[in-house]
């Protein structure tokens, strides 16, 4: 009777074959963590964009609000607002009277405002990022008379190395206390 050996251990073929499938399998799992990971980054900076947006127009709208009237610039991209002077206490000097005026413009890409001491919004283009042709920021519109209503329309564009984030907003700001 013959005796059957037991041989412990793989073939070399075995060996190649195991190697073979763990080698898809690791670069099947590296492209999908990259891919995970690019989407993530974009996912990232389009929320980051569109914080950046909602936090700028937030500034805007409020100090237009507050304004007794308003001057935009020719161009659009700039506007001249005046607020109702105060005295020490915050409280509205009566009867009212605008102060000097303040500035939201933009300069080199960045929404600057003169109250507040940086940007208002940065990497703002002159051209819409989707359509190529050059919008305004502001646009002063005769609702009702005696009523000055400012359009405001705000683009963001955020550079991800091959690929961008693009933001857009817009809306209408009633000036409260405008006097004809």
């Amino acid at each position: 009777m013959k005796r059957i050996r037991s041989r412990a251990g793989v073939t070399l073929a075995e060996a190649l074959v195991t190697v073979g499938v763990m080698s898809l399998l690791t670069i099947s799992g590296m492209t999908l963590l990259v891919s995970a990971s690019s989407h993530g980054i974009k996912g990232f900076e389009q929320t980051a964009a569109d914080s950046d947006m909602n936090l700028a127009m937030q500034k805007v709208a409020m100090a237009l609000r507050q304004s007794m009237g308003v001057a935009v610039d020719g161009n659009g991209l700039g506007i001249t607002y005046y607020l109702p002077l105060r005295d020490v206490d915050g409280n509205y000097l009566l009867p009212l009277a605008a102060d000097a005026g303040h500035r939201l413009y933009l300069s080199n890409g960045d929404l600057i405002g003169t109250d507040w001491g940086r940007p208002v919004l940065k990497d703002v283009p002159t051209a819409d990022p989707e359509t190529g042709s050059t919008y305004r920021i502001f646009t002063l519109e005769n609702a009702v008379a005696g009523v000055q209503v400012v359009a405001v329309k705000l683009t963001v564009r955020r550079n991800l190395g091959s690929s961008c984030a693009n933001a857009r907003l817009k809306e209408r700001v009633l000036i409260r206390n405008f006097l004809p």
